[in-house]
């Protein structure tokens, strides 16, 4: 059996969530992606990762996408105040991108 290491998960579900379906997550942060609600939480094994899906399963919930990420997950003050966000900008960086960062 393969087993999970412990890491930082990125959970895209179909749909718009309230506070009641999101008290579902309570380990994980929620975001809402244009139609989508993007859950970023870690999970310290294979069984939460399967944990999870399986309440999204029981909720009736669709899951459009699943992956271990090794960004570290947003809090709420950090949706207020995002840490980096990089844009297309040709003349800006040799590379065509510019960042901004808030430390």
């Amino acid at each position: 059996m393969t087993t999970t290491p412990p890491g930082l998960y990125m959970i895209r579900i179909k749909g718009r969530f309230g506070a009641t379906a999101l008290s579902a997550f309570p380990t994980m942060v929620a975001e809402v992606e244009g139609s989508d609600t993007v859950l970023t939480g870690s999970l310290t094994d294979r069984l939460a990762v399967f944990g999870v899906l399986a309440q999204m399963e029981a909720l009736g919930l669709e899951l459009i996408e699943l992956r271990q990420i090794r960004a570290r997950p947003k809090s709420p003050e950090s949706r207020r105040q995002p840490l980096n966000r990089c844009r297309v900008n040709p003349g800006a960086h040799p590379n065509g991108k510019s960042c901004v960062h808030n430390n």
